[in-house]
């Protein structure tokens, strides 16, 4: 742990880094917590009703896990755009939306062959896809996190049908949310979702309620934690699960996590459309980029001939 808060905050000396350490495994030491305060990056963000903490920062969570650090505590994170991203555009969040509306304006919006298409697209680019870590640091974080025994779980839209994809994924850049507290519970198919289960700490919600998804998964374990930690990088999720979790009286922290802003902003659904007309060979942007460019070659020579031939 030491290590990693080192790593994380290289410029700060060997007792700071220490007293760091005893903040995130001791909420008793209070002289800690205000150390922790001094090097987070974190500021709350009202969204709607509810106010969350924003962050850029993947180790901002080390000060909020070590406020009030209790056996019980569960710590939860979403999945896409917070851990994890494609290698590629295709199958990013970002594109998942992108492609919804279109399928919306073929379908039209109140026809759920819309979604159907679009979570059939989305499936077929992950079985296939690679992805990597958003932070590289949050190799380090999950060994630490599960080093220090807390519970963690997953929590993420996509469906039971990327289950060992989803797995795959995760293994490829050394993230796992297997754990001891968990294993002697089997899979577990969710009610609230069509396409939702859990299994192996994860809870894949199948597009359904996280809020209502979570609290099920939860109920079936037996288990209320003493205090929920959930990070994500859509709002409204974490409203969703703070909604449901201050019903049950679970004391809960949001954390908004916004690294991908930026790029998500930037979206551009060009590469993507010629990814998606190679879906079995799964293209790089750059590639796609060669394509795409060849074809803007190829349709402005076309239109200098039609220009040479009318005139």
């Amino acid at each position: 742990m030491k290590q990693l808060l080192t790593f994380f905050y290289p410029r700060v000396t060997q007792g700071v880094a220490l007293g760091l350490l005893l903040v995130g495994l001791n909420a008793s030491l209070c002289s800690g917590q205000a150390v922790a305060a001094s090097v987070t990056h974190a500021n709350a963000t009202l969204y709607g009703a509810h106010s969350f903490i924003e962050t850029h920062q993947i180790e901002d969570i080390l000060s909020h896990v070590g406020e009030k650090l209790e056996a019980d505590t569960l710590l939860i994170f979403d999945l896409d755009n917070t851990l994890i991203e494609p290698h590629q555009l295709l199958g990013s969040d970002q594109w998942f939306e992108h492609h919804f509306k279109q399928q919306q304006a073929a379908f039209g919006k109140e026809n759920s062959a819309a979604l159907t298409k679009t979570v059939q697209d989305y499936d077929a680019v992950h079985l296939r896809s690679e992805v990597r870590l958003i932070d590289p640091k949050t190799q380090l974080l999950f060994q630490q996190l599960k080093q220090l025994g807390i519970k963690m779980l997953g929590l993420t839209s996509r469906g039971t049908a990327l289950k060992e994809a989803t797995d795959r994924q995760l293994s490829s850049v050394g993230l796992s949310f297997r754990s001891s507290w968990l294993e002697r519970v089997q899979h577990y198919v969710l009610k609230n979702s069509k396409r939702g289960s859990a299994v192996d700490g994860i809870v894949l919600t199948g597009g359904g309620h996280k809020g209502n998804c979570l609290i099920e998964y939860l109920d079936h374990l037996k288990f209320k934690p003493s205090r929920v930690i959930f990070i994500d990088d859509k709002p409204h999720h974490l409203d969703h699960v703070k909604t449901v979790l201050e019903a049950r009286q679970i004391p809960f922290t949001g954390i908004r996590y916004g690294f991908l802003d930026e790029k998500v902003k930037s979206f551009d659904p060009t590469i993507t459309e010629i990814q998606l007309e190679y879906l079995s060979k799964i293209l790089s942007d750059e590639d796609a980029q060669v394509i795409l460019e060849a074809r803007s070659r190829k349709a402005l020579a076309s239109q200098s001939s039609l220009l040479k031939d009318a005139l």
